[in-house]
């Protein structure tokens, strides 16, 4: 997969800075955002202490079919991880 590309834009710098707002963090001794394969609530890894998540509303909805996602976090020293890439796939 060809990692995504970021134009210096406002559009697109105001529409991260927008998104980037919406995350709430939520920690392992909270009620995760996410499922399981049998539609439980749990962290996606179980060596996951930390999650960040966006309810999507109707005012950031995906479009209809595959949308890829990458997001990178920062320490707490400030150093980038590694990017980490999920596809999002909408169906109507």
């Amino acid at each position: 997969m060809t990692p995504p590309g970021y134009g210096v834009t406002q559009e697109i710098s105001d529409t991260l800075n927008d998104l980037s707002c919406r995350f709430s963090t939520f920690d392992e001794s909270q009620f995760p955002c996410t499922q399981d394969g049998t539609g439980n609530f749990a962290f996606v890894d179980t060596n996951t202490t930390r999650q960040f998540c966006v309810l999507i509303s109707n005012a950031i909805a995906f479009k209809t079919g595959d949308t890829t996602v990458t997001a990178r976090l920062r320490d707490s020293g400030g150093n980038a991880g590694p990017a980490a890439t999920m596809i999002v796939r909408v169906v109507h």
